[in-house]
Formats: structure tokens, C-alpha cells, sequence
């Protein structure tokens, strides 16, 4: 009896782990998060005047700048962004292209104006027709769309109205900004190929190595990171051109691509690692390791280490 007893408690509790183990995997991914002092890229959707008399919007252009305060007042100031009238819809809807975006950091020090100015017929930058100011405040409303949608980030935007008083300004104004990543910058520390590696088998020589790292199927800038000796492992010595942007929150996809220049005329390919996210760079103390098959020992992977830098 005591037996039986026994057995029906070992299951039971067998149950319950499988249970636990099955609220584990079904339990939701954590809610992207954005966070003071953090760089994060937006695309300008549209930029919309309101005339008191319902008349249609004057051709315009737009003017991103950034303030950077001192001492509670305004210091720095840099214009980080022009669209031209060209890219600017009759309704106020903004052309996606690479004009249309912009770096903006969620910092007490930093603001951010949005002059939406009258083009005339010299091209000259003209009266502000609206203005609005992005500042710190705004990351609770980004924060709050992000939870609305978390699993949807083209649904992550923010809408900031300005009114006639601001800047001068001869309209109210609307702007809608659309999320496009967080930044951030990581630089290549290492590469180690192991003595059990099935590269070493292949090249008779250390090789030359040469790093490319493509998001979305397109190079990065700096590629490629070019090694200065011919090893199985070293380090890579910090430096501008060791410098990798990647955007976090918007579902990028990276490739790296191991490459031999030990040749004359072409380079020799060693290893893709492919399907790597943005947050793979500072998981794992930043070792992305190659991808081995299930028969195949972890010791003879590829170990490229990355490591967190400030942005430029």
C-alpha cells in the first residue's frame, strides 16, 4: 500500500513540474523597453498644419535641431536633420527615405524642435509655419504605445502637437513619429577558431581574417574588419573602424561572415553565422558562438566576442 502511495505522489508531483514547465513556455516575452539616456532613431510620418480658416497648407520644409541645456539654459544647438518640400505630401504625409529619419536621446540635457518652415521661391528656409518640441517627457508616451502593441513595433509611435505661441509659430502643428530602432554601438574584441575546429582542417595555414557584418541582408559600415596578423585567435584593437551600430526593438536580423584574405586574388569563405539579433551582442558576456549540430561538440565553436561602447 505504502508502495502505491509512493508511486501516485511521483506522478503527481511529475505532473505539476510538467505543468510549471508548461506555464514557463507559454509565459509572454517581457515588454521592450526604452530608457533615459537612451538614442533611438524615429521616422517622421507626417507633419500637419492646422489654418485657422481651414486653408490648404503652404508649401513647407522641415527642420530637425537639437538643444543641447547647460546650467538649466540652452547651450549647443545643431540642425541634425532637413526634409525637403519635395519629400512633404499636400496632407502633410512624409516620403519614407533616409531624409526622413532622425537620432533623437531620451535625456533631461537634450530637447528637440521640429520647425516646419514656408519654402518660397528662392529656396530660402522662410517664416516657421508650426513648430513642435520633443523632450523628455516623451518617453513615457513612446513607453506607453510600446505597451500597447509590445509585440507589434510599427504600431510604436508618437504624436506631439504644437501650438501657434511656440517659437513664433504662424499655425498650430502635429507631427507623427514612427519608431525605428534603438541604438546601439559594439565593438569586435576577438575571434577564437579552436584546435578541434573543422576550419583548421581545411586551411593548411593561419588564416588572415576579415570580418563583414550585414543587417537585414545589407553590409554594415567599416566592413570589413580587417586583421592586422595571421592567427587562429586574437584580438581586435579598439577604433573607429571597429565600431558596429545595431538597432535594437525592430526585429533586425544580422549576419556575420568569416573571411581568409590570405590570397592573392579573392578571399576565402570560412563560416556564416546567420539569424543573430541585436540583443545577442551584449547577451552571453557578448560571445556569439557558430551554429554546431546537435551531434557536434560546443568546444570546437567559432567564438566571436563583442563588447558595448559609447556612442560617437
Amino acid at each position: 500500500m505504502t508502495r502505491y502511495i509512493a508511486t501516485a505522489a511521483i506522478l503527481v508531483i511529475g505532473c505539476l513540474n510538467l505543468s510549471a514547465n508548461g506555464a514557463e513556455t507559454d509565459r509572454e516575452p517581457p515588454v521592450f523597453q526604452v530608457n533615459e539616456g537612451d538614442y533611438v532613431y524615429f521616422r517622421l510620418v507626417s507633419a500637419t498644419l492646422v489654418s485657422p480658416d481651414g486653408s490648404r497648407q503652404p508649401s513647407h520644409h522641415i527642420e530637425v535641431t537639437e538643444w543641447t541645456l547647460a546650467g538649466g539654459r540652452v547651450g549647443a544647438e545643431r540642425v541634425i536633420g532637413t526634409i525637403p518640400t519635395s519629400h512633404i505630401g499636400s496632407d502633410g504625409t512624409v516620403r519614407e527615405s533616409d531624409s526622413s529619419e532622425f537620432l533623437i536621446q531620451f535625456s533631461p540635457r537634450k530637447t528637440y524642435t521640429f520647425d516646419i518652415r514656408q519654402t518660397n521661391m528662392m529656396g530660402r528656409r522662410g517664416e516657421i509655419l508650426g513648430r513642435v518640441d520633443i523632450s523628455m517627457n516623451a518617453l513615457g508616451t513612446l513607453q506607453e504605445s510600446i505597451n500597447v502593441s509590445p509585440g507589434n513595433f510599427r504600431q510604436w509611435t508618437l504624436t506631439v502637437r504644437g501650438t501657434a505661441a511656440e517659437g513664433g509659430a504662424k499655425y498650430n502643428s502635429e507631427i507623427v513619429l514612427a519608431f525605428a530602432g534603438v541604438s546601439r554601438h559594439y565593438e569586435l574584441k576577438s575571434i577564437d577558431i579552436p584546435s578541434n575546429s573543422p576550419i583548421r582542417s581545411t586551411q593548411p595555414h593561419p588564416p588572415l581574417l576579415r570580418v563583414y557584418i550585414d543587417e537585414n541582408g545589407k553590409p554594415l559600415p567599416n566592413n570589413p574588419m580587417r586583421a592586422h596578423a595571421k592567427a587562429w585567435s586574437l584580438d581586435f584593437p579598439s577604433g573607429k573602424s571597429n565600431v558596429w551600430e545595431v538597432r535594437e526593438g525592430v526585429g533586425a536580423s544580422y549576419l556575420i561572415r568569416l573571411r581568409c584574405a590570405n590570397t592573392i586574388f579573392t578571399e576565402v569563405h570560412l563560416l556564416d553565422r546567420r539569424d543573430i539579433r541585436a540583443e545577442d551582442f551584449r547577451l552571453n558576456d557578448g560571445i556569439i558562438m557558430e551554429e554546431m549540430s546537435r551531434n557536434q561538440l560546443e568546444s570546437r565553436a567559432v567564438r566571436f566576442r563583442f563588447a558595448p561602447v559609447a556612442i560617437p
